[in-house]
Parts: structure tokens; C-alpha cells; sequence
């Protein structure tokens, strides 16, 4: 089946797709989250709170050691 329209609203307490969905465009959440399974992240930036936990990541001022680095800020 294709629909093709401007807009869709489904409103029920749950609603469940079986087998891969596919989003060509954004995708906004509004409530939580959650993966049963592995979170694979391809894109260029990731960030919480607007700070980059990405793959370019660093802390500066931290030695090699059994330490643990500080919250990001």
C-alpha cells in the first residue's frame, strides 16, 4: 500500500510495526526512548545537551592512569 499525503495522524495507546520502517527524512520523539538491541550511529556529530560526545570527543587535562575523567561540560 502507498499513501501519498500531506499528513497523517494516528492517535492509540500503542501502536506496533512488525519488520524494518524506514524514515526518509527527520525524525522527532517526543517521550523516551529505548533499544532492545545494539544503537548503530553513522552519522557526522552526536551530542547531549549540546555537547559533542561523538567520535571527536576528547577531554583535555587528562593522564593516562586508572582515573576517570570528569562530567562533560
Amino acid at each position: 500500500v502507498e499513501i501519498t499525503t500531506d499528513k497523517v495522524d494516528i492517535t492509540a495507546p500503542t501502536t506496533t510495526f512488525t519488520g524494518n520502517v524506514q524514515v526518509s527524512g527527520n525524525l522527532g520523539v517526543t517521550g523516551n526512548m529505548e533499544s532492545e538491541g545494539p544503537l548503530n550511529i553513522s552519522g557526522p556529530s552526536v551530542t547531549h545537551n549540546g555537547v559533542n560526545i561523538g567520535a571527536s570527543h576528547v577531554h583535555s587535562g587528562v593522564q593516562t592512569g586508572g582515573g576517570n575523567t570528569g562530567v562533560p561540560h
